[in-house]
């Protein structure tokens, strides 16, 4: 999401947008489209199903914007939907999938990293490995799992979210 952009505002250009509004549509589209795609990297690990992927949920936001009944939750809304196309693309696909960095060349855990740490050698290597045993750990969780993980520690959903958007219990998730 946009973090220049206030709740408030999106509501409004939500509302806006479900009147015909084409502008406050492409700004709501706008304000989610790197997340979408990110997360759909993230949890597909392909930038080609990602992609595919990013482009199916944003059509289908488009779509399906005047059905949604509290302009407040659009972004809860369209992380929900994410999660559901992505869950749904990994049940289809059935291949194993692997985290790796991305275009830049960026470990995907480096945020867990403490900067200051980096500075000092031993604590260097011993971040580095502790981020590749938490991906080895990743990697090898089902598809639900990590998508929890992912969903959860990512694009910081509450569990209630999670939930909601995979269709199971708080307690499954």
């Amino acid at each position: 999401m946009n973090e220049q952009r206030d709740y408030a505002v999106i509501a409004a250009d939500v509302t806006a947008a479900q009147g015909g509004d084409g502008a406050a549509m492409e700004r709501l589209l706008t304000d989610v489209q790197d997340v979408v795609y990110y997360t759909c990297l993230r949890i597909l690990r392909s930038e080609t199903e990602a992609e595919d992927a990013a482009q199916e949920i944003l059509l289908q936001v488009y779509r399906k914007l005047p059905t949604l009944k509290k302009p407040g939750t659009y972004i809860a809304w369209v992380k929900q939907i994410t999660a559901n196309h992505c869950k749904s693309k990994l049940s289809q696909s059935n291949h194993e999938v692997f985290l790796s960095p991305d275009e830049d060349g960026n470990d995907p855990f480096a945020m867990f990293e403490d900067v200051d740490e980096q500075r000092i050698p031993d604590k260097a290597f011993d971040n580095a490995e502790t981020a590749r045993m938490i991906l080895d750990l990743i990697d090898a969780l089902p598809d639900e799992q990590r998508m929890c993980v992912m969903l959860h520690y990512y694009d910081r959903m509450k569990t209630r979210e999670i939930a909601d958007a995979l269709d199971v219990s708080e307690g499954t998730v």
